[in-house]
């Protein structure tokens, strides 16, 4: 082909969106990968506080 032959309007359609969401996922992915890192301990934090409460709740 060459460098002259035109490209259909549905790829010229597709190729903007998906540059965008290659952008965005690059910015986007470090963030959803710390949360991922954090998630486990957040979710411990969590749940031990709610242990002790109805620990707490028990006793009463």
């Amino acid at each position: 082909m060459s460098c002259l032959h035109l490209r259909p309007a549905s790829t010229t359609l597709f190729e903007r969106p998906h540059r965008t969401i290659v952008a965005l996922s690059g910015v986007f992915r470090p963030v959803a990968q710390r949360a991922l890192r954090t998630l486990p301990a957040c979710i411990a934090a969590v749940w031990q506080a709610f242990c002790q409460l109805t620990s707490h709740l028990h006793r009463r």
